[in-house]
């Protein structure tokens, strides 16, 4: 898994309410905060190490705090069809 990548899928918006939304390409829509957004855009292209060296120095943590809480949240991504694995 360390050298597949994680492409970005679908669109981020904002509803008439102002609430921020992820759109996948079925047009299916999830109400979103603003860490889940940033990591989604953060994401196209890196593998998860790459990813959680990111996210852990934005947030002034340690890797292995931010690993596991951020491997699921791709993984919830990838089951609402926003994002998905490709080869390197």
């Amino acid at each position: 898994m360390e050298s597949i990548r994680i492409a970005r899928k679908g669109t981020a918006l904002r509803d008439e309410e102002g609430k921020l939304l992820l759109v996948n390409e079925d047009n299916e829509a999830y109400i979103a905060n603003e860490i889940v957004v940033y990591i989604w855009n953060v994401c196209d292209g890196k593998t998860l190490d790459e990813l959680t060296k990111e996210i852990a120095e934005a947030m002034n943590r340690d890797t292995g705090e931010v690993k596991e809480a951020l491997s699921e949240l791709i993984g919830k991504l990838k089951e609402a069809k926003l994002v998905e694995y490709t080869a390197p």
